[in-house]
């Protein structure tokens, strides 16, 4: 395992439930530091980064990410990874918050991480929400987007 997968892993580490150390995951981003959410079109960045794990841990007080693979190259690693934990605080949707459901869920991921100097300075994740909301028991509705898109249009 070399260096920076280490540190990329202990970087996941510090984001569980369980630990949840965010000045260390601060510590780990460049000043200017920029931590996105794809698809949910968030964008963390300076010492706004801990919002993003310090949130997610008040949803899932037992959060864990388990660190499936890594792949460096360069100063950009690859990782691909499983969030698990149970749905015990309210989960913010552009709709309003979804009220705790006691809910396990178990969401893969894909992180897209910059390094620059030995730190985070870009750090793009891309969470499966489809999973997420069906888990939670929240589901699409087609018809009602089919019926606002034809009176739009």
């Amino acid at each position: 395992m070399t260096d920076t997968e280490e540190f990329i892993r202990a970087v996941y580490r510090m984001t569980d439930g369980d630990v949840l150390d965010v000045e260390g995951w601060r510590g780990a981003f460049t000043e200017d530091g920029v931590f996105t959410v794809a698809g949910g079109s968030e964008t963390f960045t300076g010492d706004e980064v801990v919002h993003a794990v310090s949130r997610m841990a008040t949803v899932l007080p037992d959060i864990h990410r388990e660190v499936l693979r890594v792949h460096v190259a360069g100063d950009v690693v690859v990782a691909e990874t499983l969030t698990t934990g149970t749905h015990l605080g309210p989960f913010r949707t552009p709709a309003g918050p979804i009220a705790p459901t006691g809910v396990r869920i178990s969401v893969p991921s894909a992180d897209f991480i910059h390094l620059r100097d030995g730190k985070i300075a870009l750090w793009h994740t891309y969470v499966m929400q489809n999973l997420w909301y069906a888990q939670l028991g929240v589901h699409y509705d087609f018809a009602a987007a089919m019926e606002a898109s034809a009176a739009t249009g």
